[in-house]
């Protein structure tokens, strides 16, 4: 009966795991999978002393592993102690439970060989680099103390029968459930470092597009959204400005009446092109806001150095004679620009620093379109 609600409550978790494995890291599948072995190998061997006299200390020393197996499998699946599971997990199995099976059972057999070289090589393939430093050196001076200890000591030694369900149990029963352990651990290693690759190339993929305007290759309105509220938190902790370009193409409505809107979406990326090329540093990001209207974010630079860049870019794209014969400024493609630039110390919004720039462009296209228009 207990056995019964244990591996049905287990195939229950495996199931949900399985389920959501998408959603963990391959540390966290490997954590799990390692218990999932740990608990194979526990209730074989629980199973087992049905059969097989093998003394009231080893069965409780399985009886720890398999609750512990199943617990530490559960909080792996929780944010909130997946760390303290995986950690757990490397040093309760390789510095606790390792060494109090091989004293609980005197000596090295067969399986006891098979259980520990398994055991520590799938716990390296979750420790950390710092906790492989100190979990391999341990066991590597407990294994060379306790063959040595067992070697001068024949009192210590105990004699393992090798006939009846004795033997079955240490020849067949304990290496066939590793060995199946360990090929199920190895292929699903494999299969989920190649699905943690795909799916690590998908999600960044993903992001990107999420960032991205398909049309133009920059930025997209969303991503600004999100970048000047970071700007602005860092301008007003360290009190160092942040200039706001709002640049809008004059009399583009006119240009897809006369060209088509097929011609106007080629427009639309020249310009975008011709606006990226005009910002100079790397800190400096360029947005579609939405139609014809763009944002320039221009981290820590004071507002006459940031109309040097507005100016660039009014200059840039009427240098760039772009013809637009439906424009009543020139005959070319020309923007107007409004640049508002925060000093850092003015109790303001997102929202309310470009509207001041909203409110610059307005005044730039009051003031006669194709130029920059500053507050």
């Amino acid at each position: 009966m207990v056995f019964g609600i244990l591996s049905e409550v287990y195939r229950i978790k495996i199931i949900e795991y399985f389920r959501a494995r998408n959603k963990h890291s391959l540390n966290v599948n490997l954590v799990v999978l390692l218990n999932l072995v740990i608990f194979v190998e526990a209730f074989l061997t629980v199973i087992s002393t049905i059969f097989v006299q093998i003394g009231a200390a080893r069965t409780c020393y399985w009886w720890v592993v398999l609750i512990l197996s199943v617990s530490l499998a559960e909080l792996a699946l929780h944010d909130a102690w997946r760390k303290l599971a995986s950690s757990v997990t490397v040093y309760a199995y390789s510095v606790l439970l390792l060494p109090i099976w091989a004293l609980i059972h005197g000596n090295f057999a067969l399986s006891g060989v098979v259980y520990l070289v398994t055991l520590l090589l799938v716990l390296n393939m979750v420790a950390t680099k710092i906790q492989r430093w100190i979990i391999n050196p341990f066991m590597f001076f407990f294994m060379v103390g306790f063959l040595s200890y067992e070697y001068y000591n024949d009192n210590f030694i105990a004699v393992i029968p090798i006939d009846g369900e004795m033997a079955l149990y240490y020849i067949v029963i304990i290496p066939i459930a590793m060995m199946i352990g360990m090929a199920i651990v190895v292929a699903l290693t494999d299969t989920y470092k190649k699905e943690h690759a795909l799916l690590e190339e998908k999600n960044k993929e993903l992001q990107r597009m999420m960032r991205i305007d398909m049309l133009t290759g920059l930025y997209n309105k969303q991503f600004l959204n999100e970048q000047i509220k970071i700007y602005m938190a860092i301008s007003k902790r360290n009190e160092i400005p942040l200039s706001v370009i709002v640049i809008d193409i004059d009399y583009f409505k006119n240009y897809n009446d006369m060209y088509g809107h097929i011609q106007g979406d080629r427009c639309l990326v020249r310009v975008a092109e011709i606006m990226n090329d005009s910002v100079l540093r790397d800190s400096d990001s360029v947005f579609r806001f939405g139609g014809e209207e763009f944002v320039v974010l221009l981290h820590n630079i004071e507002q006459s150095a940031a109309k040097v860049v507005g100016q660039r870019i009014v200059d840039n794209i009427r240098a760039a004679n772009i013809k637009n014969e439906g424009s009543e400024v020139e005959s070319v493609v020309t923007v107007s620009v409004g640049l508002y630039t925060f000093d850092g110390k003015k109790d303001m919004t997102t929202n309310s620093v470009i509207r001041m720039a909203d409110e610059a462009l307005y005044q730039a296209k009051n003031g006669g379109r194709n130029r920059l228009c500053a507050l």
